[in-house]
């Protein structure tokens, strides 16, 4: 068998991922002899597998949506988790989402180079430009619904940032009845161990109400955003599962 044969057998065999389809065409090739088998059956085996994949491949762009998909709402999934639980307050979540709208601003630049690393299923398929290009504008139309939906959020980030970070910003970038409080606070060295080592809200709640009062009635105020549904869901849920009908038979007699 010369060069071009042989380049051809090896491409079938490459490209037969199913064994039957080299089975079936050897056992039609058995009658026309062993010589004329050895060219004709690479040819045919690469034509028949070429064939396949072409099949395949008409079915592979509504494939390769669906995993897309699965990818996306995997990390919506995972946003979604991590907005919920006791204990978080509106700077928290603000920065979950925050961190979110970054990743979409990463994954839409690495659609826009064909790169999928991030998505588990759609990273093991061959991708073509078109396609990438695709889902790229629907990355960018998540991350645009993401930023019009949580505009309100965006807009608290400088108060966000002086609850948070009280030690790290300058007075002239705050609100007038803070900035002396937050001077003295700054200049207090127990007060910066404090905020090192405790809980934001534990810090607050230990703040002099003589020395910060305004400062407090800002933690209180920021604190005291209603954040998420989360907790008003669970409250409901308890009293739903308490409500037994059991519980309703109950009267004074009993």
């Amino acid at each position: 068998m010369n060069f071009e044969n042989r380049w051809v057998l090896r491409s079938a065999l490459n490209f037969a991922s199913d064994g039957e389809v080299v089975r079936e065409v050897g056992r039609e090739f058995q009658r026309k002899g062993p010589e004329k088998a050895k060219a004709d059956l690479a040819k045919e085996c690469l034509t028949r597998v070429k064939k396949k994949r072409e099949e395949e491949d008409d079915r592979k762009p509504g494939r390769l949506d669906f995993m897309f998909a699965i990818d996306i709402i995997e990390k919506l999934n995972e946003l979604n988790n991590k907005l919920q639980g006791n204990g978080l307050f509106a700077h928290d979540m603000y920065y979950h989402v925050k961190s979110f709208q970054s990743k979409l601003a990463l994954f839409s630049r690495q659609a826009d180079e064909n790169k999928f690393c991030h998505f588990p299923l759609l990273k093991q398929e061959l991708i073509s430009a078109e396609v990438a290009q695709k889902y790229k504008e629907q990355i960018h139309d998540l991350a645009r619904e993401f930023e019009r939906r949580f505009e309100d959020f965006k807009n608290l980030e400088p108060l966000f940032t002086i609850l948070t970070t009280p030690f790290c910003i300058k007075a002239d970038e705050i609100p007038e009845d803070l900035q002396l409080e937050l001077l003295d606070m700054q200049a207090n060295c127990e007060l910066k161990e404090k905020f090192k080592s405790g809980l934001l809200l534990e810090f607050y709640g230990s703040l002099s109400d003589v020395a910060f009062p305004n400062f407090k009635r800002f933690a209180a105020k920021m604190f005291s955003i209603f954040g998420s549904t989360y907790i008003c869901e669970q409250a409901f849920s308890c009293m739903k599962i308490n409500k037994s009908k059991n519980r309703s038979m109950i009267n004074d007699c009993t």
